[in-house]
Protein backbone atom coordinates (compact mmCIF):
# COMPACT_ATOMS: atom_id res chain seq x y z
CA UNK A 1 0.00 0.00 0.00
CA UNK A 2 1.34 3.62 -1.22
CA UNK A 3 0.69 6.10 1.42
CA UNK A 4 -1.00 8.80 -0.86
CA UNK A 5 0.32 12.18 -0.53
CA UNK A 6 -1.94 15.43 -0.30
CA UNK A 7 -3.02 18.43 1.20
CA UNK A 8 -6.31 18.50 3.22
CA UNK A 9 -6.95 22.04 2.90
CA UNK A 10 -7.23 21.90 -1.00
CA UNK A 11 -9.03 18.88 -0.75
CA UNK A 12 -11.44 20.38 1.53
CA UNK A 13 -11.98 23.60 -0.92
CA UNK A 14 -12.54 21.40 -3.70
CA UNK A 15 -15.42 19.34 -1.76
CA UNK A 16 -17.01 22.75 -0.24
CA UNK A 17 -16.78 24.23 -4.03
CA UNK A 18 -18.39 21.29 -5.68
CA UNK A 19 -20.73 19.95 -2.77
CA UNK A 20 -19.50 17.17 -1.79
CA UNK A 21 -20.68 15.05 1.15
CA UNK A 22 -17.21 12.52 1.00
CA UNK A 23 -14.32 11.92 -0.66
CA UNK A 24 -12.57 8.48 -0.65
CA UNK A 25 -9.26 6.59 -2.41
CA UNK A 26 -10.02 3.00 -2.94
CA UNK A 27 -8.64 0.25 -5.68
CA UNK A 28 -5.13 -1.36 -5.67
CA UNK A 29 -3.05 1.85 -4.64
CA UNK A 30 -4.71 1.40 -1.42
CA UNK A 31 -5.09 -2.37 -0.92
CA UNK A 32 -1.76 -2.86 -1.71
CA UNK A 33 -2.42 -4.75 -4.95
CA UNK A 34 -1.27 -1.77 -7.21
CA UNK A 35 1.04 -2.18 -10.09
CA UNK A 36 3.34 -0.54 -12.56
CA UNK A 37 1.05 2.14 -13.84
CA UNK A 38 -1.75 1.76 -11.61
CA UNK A 39 -4.33 4.80 -11.54
CA UNK A 40 -5.45 6.38 -8.12
CA UNK A 41 -9.29 5.79 -7.82
CA UNK A 42 -11.32 8.25 -6.09
CA UNK A 43 -14.52 8.06 -5.43
CA UNK A 44 -16.58 11.44 -4.31
CA UNK A 45 -20.35 11.64 -3.38
CA UNK A 46 -22.53 14.47 -3.48
CA UNK A 47 -24.36 16.72 -0.82
CA UNK A 48 -27.48 17.12 -2.51
CA UNK A 49 -27.68 14.09 -5.29
CA UNK A 50 -26.25 13.89 -8.15
CA UNK A 51 -25.89 17.26 -10.38
CA UNK A 52 -28.34 17.14 -13.02
CA UNK A 53 -27.21 15.21 -15.86
CA UNK A 54 -26.99 18.06 -18.52
CA UNK A 55 -24.10 19.22 -16.56
CA UNK A 56 -22.71 16.23 -15.21
CA UNK A 57 -19.50 16.09 -17.87
CA UNK A 58 -18.47 19.18 -17.21
CA UNK A 59 -19.12 18.70 -13.35
CA UNK A 60 -16.87 15.73 -13.80
CA UNK A 61 -14.22 17.04 -16.08
CA UNK A 62 -13.63 20.37 -13.53
CA UNK A 63 -13.78 18.27 -10.36
CA UNK A 64 -11.34 15.39 -12.28
CA UNK A 65 -9.06 18.74 -12.74
CA UNK A 66 -8.83 19.86 -9.33
CA UNK A 67 -8.62 16.37 -7.84
CA UNK A 68 -5.17 15.98 -10.23
CA UNK A 69 -4.02 18.97 -8.99
CA UNK A 70 -4.38 17.83 -5.26
CA UNK A 71 -2.96 14.05 -6.09
CA UNK A 72 0.47 15.75 -8.62
CA UNK A 73 1.93 12.38 -10.30
CA UNK A 74 -0.90 10.29 -9.89
CA UNK A 75 -2.79 9.10 -12.39
CA UNK A 76 -6.65 10.16 -11.18
CA UNK A 77 -9.66 7.82 -11.65
CA UNK A 78 -13.01 9.75 -10.68
CA UNK A 79 -16.35 8.22 -9.82
CA UNK A 80 -19.32 9.60 -8.59
CA UNK A 81 -20.44 7.02 -5.89
CA UNK A 82 -24.21 7.28 -6.89
CA UNK A 83 -23.58 6.17 -10.41
CA UNK A 84 -21.65 3.45 -9.39
CA UNK A 85 -23.07 -0.32 -9.03
CA UNK A 86 -23.89 -1.78 -5.50
CA UNK A 87 -20.96 -4.10 -5.53
CA UNK A 88 -18.67 -1.45 -6.03
CA UNK A 89 -20.09 1.20 -3.61
CA UNK A 90 -19.54 -1.71 -1.46
CA UNK A 91 -15.77 -2.04 -2.41
CA UNK A 92 -15.09 1.11 -1.85
CA UNK A 93 -16.73 2.24 1.67
CA UNK A 94 -15.42 -1.42 2.95
CA UNK A 95 -11.72 -1.17 1.53
CA UNK A 96 -11.12 2.55 0.51
CA UNK A 97 -10.15 5.41 2.50
CA UNK A 98 -12.22 8.14 3.58
CA UNK A 99 -10.16 11.58 2.91
CA UNK A 100 -13.00 13.76 3.50
CA UNK A 101 -16.01 13.94 5.37
CA UNK A 102 -18.35 17.18 5.89
CA UNK A 103 -20.54 15.53 8.14
CA UNK A 104 -19.53 12.27 9.94
CA UNK A 105 -22.94 11.11 11.18
CA UNK A 106 -24.15 11.20 7.76
CA UNK A 107 -21.47 9.61 6.44
CA UNK A 108 -21.85 6.68 9.07
CA UNK A 109 -25.40 6.38 7.84
CA UNK A 110 -24.64 6.28 4.30
CA UNK A 111 -21.78 3.21 4.88
CA UNK A 112 -24.57 1.28 7.01
CA UNK A 113 -26.59 1.91 4.03
CA UNK A 114 -24.70 0.52 1.62
CA UNK A 115 -23.34 -2.49 4.33
CA UNK A 116 -26.99 -3.62 4.33
CA UNK A 117 -27.92 -2.91 0.84
CA UNK A 118 -24.88 -4.80 -0.28
CA UNK A 119 -25.40 -7.72 2.64
CA UNK A 120 -29.26 -7.80 1.12
CA UNK A 121 -28.43 -8.40 -2.95
CA UNK A 122 -24.93 -10.49 -2.04
CA UNK A 123 -26.30 -13.89 -2.93
CA UNK A 124 -27.95 -12.17 -5.90
CA UNK A 125 -24.75 -10.11 -6.89
CA UNK A 126 -22.83 -13.64 -6.63
CA UNK A 127 -25.00 -15.67 -8.59
CA UNK A 128 -25.22 -13.23 -11.33
CA UNK A 129 -21.54 -12.94 -11.52
CA UNK A 130 -21.25 -16.95 -11.37
CA UNK A 131 -23.78 -16.92 -14.17
CA UNK A 132 -21.41 -14.52 -16.43
CA UNK A 133 -18.11 -16.67 -15.57
CA UNK A 134 -19.42 -19.68 -16.40
CA UNK A 135 -20.93 -18.08 -19.46
CA UNK A 136 -25.03 -18.94 -18.41
CA UNK A 137 -25.94 -15.73 -18.64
Amino acid sequence: MVKIKFSDEKLKKIAENYGLIEVYLFGSKITGYEREGSDLDVAVRFQNGLPAIAQRGKIYGDIFADLSSVFKGEKVDLSFIEETPLHLQFKIVAQGEMIYSKEKIKSLNFLEKIVNQYRDYKFFIDEYFQGVLARKI
